[in-house]
């Protein structure tokens, strides 16, 4: 999966992040998006950090997760704009938590890693699907930016002049 992690996401997106990793005295979205951004920034640093017992189940982070791409398909049916776009964003944000859910999973044997392995490839194939609809959307607004053939308009036979005319300045 591609794309970054984005912190202006939802309230219960928020807590989950934090959550995961032993955050949990904020009280505000905003005192929330500050300390998510702090720990991703940490994160990036590479420095070493130890995190908490995962907190959630399996079957609660299956059950959130199959929720979520529901959503997603609608969301991405729906979805009419560009890769620069704050929806792209919004959405990609979405399935990127989805996946990094899905990656802290703890599944238990081979029926569980398999349901793994198929949230997974649900959740790369709504990305694809994604990109495919913004790239659709970007190539459709080029067209409707066509160059204009502006020769067809200068030399149309009504503006043409014949070899005898003259081009004078003055208003007759």
């Amino acid at each position: 999966m591609e794309g970054k992690l984005e912190v202006n996401k939802k309230n219960g997106e928020l807590e989950y992040e934090l959550t995961v990793r032993g955050v949990t005295d904020q009280k505000t979205v905003r005192e929330m998006r500050m300390s998510l951004r702090a720990c991703l920034k940490l994160e990036a640093s590479g420095e070493r950090i130890t995190y908490p017992t995962y907190p959630y189940s399996f079957a609660e982070d299956v059950e959130y997760v199959k929720g979520k791409i529901s959503v997603l398909k609608s969301s991405i049916e729906e979805f009419c704009g560009s890769d620069t776009s704050p929806d792209y964003a919004k959405i990609n944000t979405k399935l990127l938590h989805a996946y990094f859910r899905m990656k802290r999973a703890l599944p238990t044997g081979n029926e569980d890693s398999g349901q793994v392995s198929q949230l997974f490839r649900e959740l790369v194939t709504l990305q694809s699907s994604l990109k495919s609809r913004a790239r659709k959307f970007a190539k459709a607004a080029v067209a409707e930016l066509a160059p204009i053939d502006f020769t067809s308009l200068i030399f149309s036979s009504s503006n043409v002049l014949s070899s005898g005319d003259e081009i004078s300045d003055s208003d007759e």
